[in-house]
């Protein structure tokens, strides 16, 4: 089973609006996610590993985490999900840029 290195998603969803990040039709390993406010305002952000795709409470793995003006936070996380699973975010502000990296595997 080859692995490969990549990016796994990026996204800039609108503000309140809840958007796959990444998924794949392989398993795949989440090693980091950047969350970037490009916003002049502080906002919050929210994360969930979805199997649903119901944004269940049970899912989320940060919500409304707080996230100052122009900042970055990033999470190193090493969750690893199968091909049906997703990882969903939002944001409070819709300026903020959502990065995933991590290793697909075939």
């Amino acid at each position: 089973m080859p692995a490969t290195l990549k990016i796994l998603g990026q996204v800039m969803p609108a503000a309140g609006v809840t958007t796959t990040l990444c998924g794949s039709t392989f398993q795949i390993t989440i090693s980091s996610v950047v969350f970037c406010n490009t916003g002049g305002s502080a906002t919050t952000v929210r994360l969930a590993v979805s199997a649903t795709g119901a944004d269940l409470a049970k899912e989320f793995i940060y919500y409304d985490l707080p996230i100052a003006a122009n900042d970055t936070f990033i999470a190193t996380i090493g969750i690893t999900i199968g091909n049906t699973n997703v990882l969903r975010c939002s944001s409070g502000n819709g300026l903020v840029a959502f990065n995933a990296f991590g290793v697909e595997v075939s």
